[in-house]
């Protein structure tokens, strides 16, 4: 169960990590749609940084609902939850596109699959340039692929701020109205 981490709420703990790796996430992608260099240079890195990102929202979603249970119910805290449900999507959705738009720029490269890289005859077969590497040749797709991302990278960070704010807001309300006022 993901509910604490040595008596501590693990959601807390996981969602500094989140709020680090989404926003990196997010810069990265839309780094390498602004610039081939990037791409080029920073492309496996950004998807890397991608699929952390995604992993650190599925574990704050996943550690937030045994921590959402033992609130009182709130309307802050509902809304939390189901902006960051939008959150868990937008950052697959990211993840995928990034992935695809380095992928395509690094076949248009004419880069192979690394020798060393140990991997079945059947994907191998798909990642050549015979077979997926020809959607790197249609026109029109790594636009395509580039606006996808820099519209889901943009709404990743909004939605990350949202999120944010109404996590702090549900945990430092209930903080600010116990602490003791000073005369």
């Amino acid at each position: 169960m993901l509910g604490t981490v040595l008596g501590l709420p693990l959601h807390p703990l996981v969602v500094h990590l989140t709020v680090v790796a989404v926003p990196v996430a997010c810069v990265l992608a839309l780094l390498c749609v602004a610039s081939r260099h990037a791409r080029e240079r920073w492309g496996w890195a950004t998807v890397l940084s991608c699929l952390v990102a995604t992993a650190s929202v599925a574990v704050a979603a996943l550690s937030g609902g045994p921590l959402a249970r033992q609130l009182p119910p709130s309307h802050t805290i509902a809304l939390h939850a189901e902006l960051a449900k939008v959150m868990a999507l937008l950052v697959s959705a990211m993840t995928v596109a990034v992935t695809v738009l380095v992928y395509l720029a690094w076949r248009r490269t004419g880069a192979q699959v690394a020798s060393w890289i140990r991997m079945p005859a059947g994907l191998h077969a798909l990642l050549t340039p015979g077979s997926l590497g020809r959607l790197a040749t249609i026109a029109g797709v790594v636009p395509i692929v580039a606006s996808a991302t820099v519209v889901l990278a943009l709404g990743t960070a909004v939605d990350i701020v949202a999120v944010g704010h109404l996590g702090a807001t549900a945990a430092w309300s209930k903080t600010a109205q116990q602490a003791p006022q000073s005369r």
